[in-house]
């Protein structure tokens, strides 16, 4: 899960909060590190690292482990709510000022 989620994260871009965006040199690079500190290069697509996932899930189910298949739904709280509303507003503010709109 680990994998796919990093691995998501790369292909949508490294935008860390409102307004923080890295840009990557280049393209990502993943390397198992062995214990004796040795590494060896890897690739791994989206698609494959999400259907390792699904096969992970199911190898944990069979071994009677538990999984939930449910979504969990988030709520942000009030607070949070006006930060990235206002946020969004010095965005908006921003880029008019940037355009000349």
């Amino acid at each position: 899960m680990g994998l796919c989620g990093a691995i998501s994260t790369v292909t949508r871009d490294f935008d860390l909060r409102s307004r923080c965006l890295l840009v990557p040199e280049g393209p990502a690079e993943w390397e198992i590190i062995e214990n004796d500190g040795s590494s060896t290069p890897f690739d791994l697509s989206f698609e494959d690292a999400c259907e390792l996932t699904k096969h992970s899930i199911e190898e944990a189910k069979g071994k009677g482990l538990p999984w939930h298949d449910e979504g969990v739904m988030l709520t942000p709280n009030s607070q949070l709510v006006k930060l990235v509303t206002r946020s969004q507003m010095l965005r908006m503010e921003s880029v008019e000022e940037n355009t000349g709109e």
